[in-house]
């Protein structure tokens, strides 16, 4: 059979199927997932921060209030002790002593109050300045408390605060003392004393005046007022001490910056 006669065969060309791998989802997708994950445990680490600085800030409170009621019952025992000893002794140890007993009580009650402020500042914490300002008042007010009383129960404390502010106008050719009715008597029989204290051609005389403390005392001369009232005297102190946390404050603060 020649080549002519062979039937030419037509040649097949098989396509194989393409088999499209199925991949695993795209990389974006499983980015969102890991980042909502990562958001939910920053956000309870952030949460667990803000419960512990809340427990903190709340023990601080709690420790600062255990404190000021701790040096509260330690003055009324100390008062109670003062009480009963001036009571046993009934104070016949004359007449400067006495003075003195009560200028050293006055003394005490104010040195009690600066040292509540040095006990009661604490440091460095925004959270805890609040609570050294409310421990200071409620000190100061506890102080001024014990004080009045102690007028209350010993007059003659109250001669002393009036004998002080006399020396301290002495010198003026004329002194006008206006004292609250409740110690107007008690005061006129220690005119004398005040006269002696100043130059015997001087005049001193004492009012009773209403004010909204009994313990007013103002002394008028030629040259100006004096106010030498105990409530006075406790406001500029509590000023004062009020001034001293700030001045305090902002010394550490400059030297907290000093350190970075």
């Amino acid at each position: 059979m020649s080549n002519s006669s062979r039937s030419v065969q037509p040649k097949v060309i098989g396509i194989k199927p393409v088999l499209l791998e199925e991949r695993a989802p795209i990389e974006t997708e499983r980015s969102k997932e890991e980042l909502v994950q990562e958001a939910e445990q920053a956000k309870e680490h952030a949460q667990l921060h803000l419960q512990q600085a809340r427990e903190e800030a709340e023990r601080i409170k709690e420790q600062a209030l255990a404190d000021a009621n701790a040096e509260r019952e330690k003055w009324e025992q100390e008062r109670e002790r003062v009480v009963e000893l001036a009571k046993d002794e009934g104070y016949q140890i004359g007449y400067e002593r006495g003075r003195e007993a009560a200028h050293q009580e006055y003394e005490r009650l104010l040195d009690d109050a600066r040292n509540i402020v040095a006990q009661s500042k604490v440091q460095h914490d925004e959270k805890v300045e609040s609570a050294e300002e409310t421990i200071l008042q409620m000190s100061f007010n506890l102080a001024s408390h014990l004080m009045k009383q102690t007028l209350d129960e010993r007059p003659e404390a109250f001669t002393s605060i009036v004998r002080a502010a006399i020396h301290e106008v002495k010198e003026q050719e004329s002194v006008s003392l206006y004292v609250h009715p409740n110690f107007y008597y008690s005061l006129l029989q220690h005119k004398e004393e005040f006269q002696q204290m100043l130059d015997h051609q001087l005049d001193l005389a004492i009012y009773p005046k209403e004010g909204e403390s009994v313990y007013l005392c103002i002394l008028e001369t030629p040259f100006g007022r004096i106010e030498a009232s105990l409530d006075s005297q406790l406001n500029e102190l509590r000023d004062s001490l009020f001034s001293i946390l700030e001045e305090v404050r902002s010394s550490e603060g400059q030297s907290t910056l000093s350190t970075y």
